[in-house]
């Protein structure tokens, strides 16, 4: 019979997509409309072969007066008569709306999704693993992909609706409205029709009144083919992920807070340009989506931008939503919240960490010499008669003829007018412009402990030193200073 092949079919569908697993109540949402009707008699005859027990959940929206009460009832009856549990949610939707600044079509979905969510929760503290059914179809699906193509979706869009989400199941996805119609026919089980699924006023039923039927004229499988696409797309979308994930590993590093929140996420420019540029973008929208900490409300546009800072040139950058900057600095690509970048930009150059005073310079001439703990790590510094080079690749440790240094010196954030020598004959540069020309980044040079002498830089922990102190023959005292990042000590 008709009904047989119909469960039959569902069930095949369901198992394929594990949505029995590992489950002990499925709540179904239960509309009154046909496809609720449906998915609820499928779920009842499944759920002793399974093992699963069914709630059926009813939100009444208070919009369509006589006609939502109609639903209400109905639903009850149908559960009443299949021994099925029952729990119908009244919620003033218009109202709600009004608060949230959205529509009412979006209010409602946000409903019930919090109530089935909640009752997951109280299934949980009852020791009972629950899943979510919902009664999408397959024409939904194609009314969803082309609707996602006329607004401008790509690949994410295109894919259209998915089977499993999570705790949320769609066991119906792949049978069309007609299908499930004379199913019901089959069964001699009524439904309810919600008069606004009728209306033209909701773009989407603009899609399945008038695009649909005039495709259908084209080929009688127009819907079957467009889910049956977006099936593809959905595949092919989820191997470009798997490739963008471990793109996306390798090569982005993100910065947390306190709260073990991103607050920032950074990648080397040279990296990223080198994935195909289909995977760049793919890595962008995950840098930004972990940032915002979603993706709603990131459009194309946003990552359009971000994708011109990319390949544009240093020192660049845009506003996002969610409060956050995109910019690239030198060779690095990164996306995070404005306030830290802000801070980048606060610049508290007068941070001093040490100043050399009479029992500093005490401790020089000791054996052990003297440490400074500032906040990147810790500065040892020790004063000998020995002028033998110390070889450092790294620049973290520097050799100054001591006796040429006329003033104390101090361990500080840069202010300004810093400067230092560049060379044997004296010349100068300016701090700023040593950092622009040897492409320090921004957020890396407000946070150099660096060794002063009033304005004149003796050492950039990292980078360089005074030429103007260099060790001769005729050097008596060694002023040797070493740094050791946080991450090496």
């Amino acid at each position: 019979m008709y009904h047989d092949e119909f469960v039959l079919r569902t069930e095949r569908f369901a198992l394929k997509y594990n949505m029995f697993d590992d489950c002990d109540v499925i709540i179904a949402g239960l509309s009154g409309g046909a496809d609720s009707v449906c998915l609820l008699k499928v779920l009842k005859k499944l759920s002793q072969k399974y093992c699963f027990e069914i709630e059926a959940v009813h939100v009444h929206h208070g919009i369509r007066g006589e006609e939502a009460d109609r639903d209400a009832s109905f639903a009850k009856k149908l559960c009443d008569d299949n021994d099925i549990p029952f729990l119908c949610v009244n919620a003033n939707i218009p109202l709600i709306a009004k608060e949230l600044g959205t529509g009412e079509e979006e209010a409602g979905r946000k409903v019930r999704y919090e109530t089935f969510d909640e009752r997951v929760k109280e299934y949980e503290d009852k020791g009972k693993k629950a899943k979510i059914a919902v009664a999408h179809n397959l024409n939904d699906n194609a009314e969803t992909v082309l609707f996602n193509l006329f607004r401008g979706s790509k690949i994410d869009g295109l894919a259209g609706i998915k089977p499993v989400n999570g705790y949320i199941i769609r066991p119906l996805l792949n049978v069309t409205r007609d299908d499930i119609e004379q199913y019901l026919i089959s069964m001699g089980t009524s439904f309810c029709t919600d008069s606004t699924n009728l209306s033209e006023e909701y773009t989407r039923n603009i899609i399945r009144h008038r695009i649909l039927p005039v495709a259908k004229e084209i080929n009688n499988a127009a819907a079957v083919h467009v889910a049956g696409a977006a099936a593809d797309v959905a595949g092919a979308r989820d191997f470009i992920d798997i490739c963008s994930n471990n793109a996306y590993d390798k090569i982005v590093h993100a910065k947390k807070d306190d709260d073990d929140n991103i607050i920032s996420v950074e990648a080397s420019v040279n990296e990223l340009l080198g994935e195909h540029p289909f995977i760049i973008r793919r890595i962008i929208r995950k840098m930004v989506g972990e940032v915002a900490g979603k993706l709603k409300d990131i459009e194309e546009i946003h990552i359009s931008i971000c994708e011109d800072i990319l390949s544009g040139s240093t020192g660049r950058r845009a506003n996002l939503p969610y409060d956050m900057v995109v910019c690239r600095d030198y060779d690095r690509f990164i996306v995070c919240k404005k306030h830290i970048r802000g801070s980048y930009n606060s610049r508290e150059k007068s941070v001093v960490a040490f100043t050399l005073d009479d029992n500093s310079k005490k401790a020089l001439f000791d054996k052990e010499g003297l440490t400074v703990k500032v906040v990147t790590g810790i500065y040892r510094m020790w004063i000998d008669e020995s002028t033998t080079f110390i070889k450092d690749k790294n620049n973290y440790t520097k050799m100054f003829d001591y006796d040429k240094i006329k003033c104390d010196f101090s361990i500080r954030k840069r202010q300004q007018g810093d400067h230092i020598i560049i060379n044997e004959s004296g010349n100068v540069k300016k701090l700023n412009r040593f950092f622009i020309d040897n492409k320090v980044p921004v957020d890396v040079r407000e946070n150099i402990y660096m060794l002063c002498a009033e304005s004149e830089v003796l050492f950039v922990p990292g980078y360089r030193s005074s030429e103007g102190y260099r060790i001769t023959d005729t050097t008596k005292r060694t002023l040797k200073v070493t740094f050791i990042p946080d991450e090496e000590k």
